[in-house]
């Protein structure tokens, strides 16, 4: 592994280059590294870290194996690209201009041999970083919200509504977006990178992976649209939390999550009390549902001839 064309090691430094000057350092946190970085002056691409490929599956934003996620912290004003060559990957730091620049940002790099303890790990470090209150579950009517198919449809005169656009924010010029913020209006939209739409967003038209949908989950409303088929429907209303009036297919909780090597299991109870286990296979693109009957465990209690009390559970399964 290299850092700014370094071998990786503890510490702070200061190199000078042609224009600019980087300043960087690693820091050992629990189960891996934070790294920070400042850059002064112009530069049009640098590598940032570089790492071999290994079992390595990449993200817009982060990279996961097995055993190790290396994620950026926060969205920040530089374009960083995760690009794969031959057998390397690097994290490639683009200047939006050619203008001097001050800019600074960081990484994590954690390392435990679970996948969801990796995302849940990586997920605390971006609440930490970005100062994030999770958010709840909210229900919305139609005088709530306005419903745009494309950018070229919005209103920017609307006041103290939910925006729902169905195009992706990037290709939304900024004095729009602004505009309706003006007006005291949440923002929906998709986005080709969750983290760096953090700050532009108020929710997000579910798009991404269900990695992503993971670590954002509950900090920022997730909302479903549409669906394509009957696999991307039921993985995407695991993680929405934004409901719209009378909708009888909403996961109310998640009790609980594995994420195995090939497939994710998912146990939830559903709008209609009932409790679900879900075996999603990405790559196969399949889902597995199973119904699980609640037991009805009720409270039973005798009172023996020497005045004990004795208590005993039982009931049949509902």
């Amino acid at each position: 592994m290299k850092l700014f064309g370094r071998e990786f090691v503890e510490g702070a430094f200061i190199e000078k280059k042609d224009g600019y000057e980087i300043l960087w350092k690693v820091m050992k946190i629990d189960f891996g590294w934070k790294i920070y970085w400042k850059i002064k002056g112009f530069f049009s691409g640098l590598e940032i870290l570089k790492i071999n490929t290994g079992t390595f599956e990449i993200f817009p934003f982060f990279v996961l194996s097995k055993d190790m996620l290396i994620g950026l912290l926060s969205p920040t004003s530089e374009k960083v690209e995760i690009v794969k060559e031959n057998n390397e990957i690097s994290f490639i730091l683009r200047s939006e201009d050619d203008s001097n620049n001050c800019l600074e940002s960081s990484l994590i790099i954690i390392n435990i041999e679970n996948k969801k303890l990796l995302l849940e790990r990586y997920k605390e470090w971006i609440i930490k970083e970005n100062k994030i209150d999770s958010v709840k579950e909210i229900r919305i009517s139609a005088e709530d919200y306005e419903l745009f198919l494309n950018k070229d449809e919005i209103n920017t005169k609307l006041e103290n509504k939910v925006i729902i656009i169905n195009d992706y924010i990037e290709e939304i010029e900024k004095k729009s977006i602004n505009k309706l913020k003006e007006r005291k209006n949440k923002i929906f939209a998709k986005t080709k990178n969750y983290l760096e739409s953090l700050e532009v967003l108020d929710g997000y038209i579910i798009e991404g992976t269900i990695e992503e949908n993971y670590i954002f989950h509950n900090l920022k409303y997730l909302l479903l649209l549409n669906c394509e088929d009957t696999f991307e429907y039921y993985w995407k209303h695991l993680f929405k939390n934004v409901v719209f009036e009378n909708d009888p297919n909403f996961v109310e909780r998640i009790i609980n999550v594995n994420a195995f090597e090939k497939f994710w299991k998912f146990e939830y109870i559903n709008n209609s009390k009932e409790r679900i286990l879900l075996e999603i296979s990405w790559n196969e693109k399949q889902i597995k549902m199973e119904k699980i009957p609640f037991i009805n465990i009720e409270k039973n209690s005798v009172l023996k001839d020497d005045g004990r009390i004795f208590n005993f559970y039982g009931g049949e399964t509902k």
